[in-house]
């Protein structure tokens, strides 16, 4: 982003030997602690149980999603035998 002027300078400036933005690295690892110690001290230490519980929420609404998708993407197939409406449609 520092390339295209969209942030200072200074955050373009890569490491010689690892050939990564150093000041950037440090700087928004720094911003992110700072801002889960605010968090944190708001929710009275709530953060990470609230973030894995909504990371989990998100995950299982991917995989029934995935699961409709696939009942869906084979719906043809499904009656055409019992194998392939226990394989292609209960196990997926």
């Amino acid at each position: 982003m520092s390339v295209h002027k969209a942030v200072p300078d200074v955050f373009a400036k890569m490491h010689r030997r690892f050939l990564t933005p150093t000041v950037a690295t440090v700087t928004f690892g720094v911003v992110s602690i700072v801002l889960y110690v605010i968090m944190n001290f708001i929710s009275a230490g709530a953060v990470i149980v609230d973030s894995v519980s909504a990371l989990g929420v998100m995950i299982a609404f991917y995989y029934g999603l995935t699961g409709f998708s696939c009942v869906w993407y084979y719906r043809r197939n499904l009656t055409t035998s019992v194998k392939n409406f226990f394989v292609q449609g209960v196990m997926r």
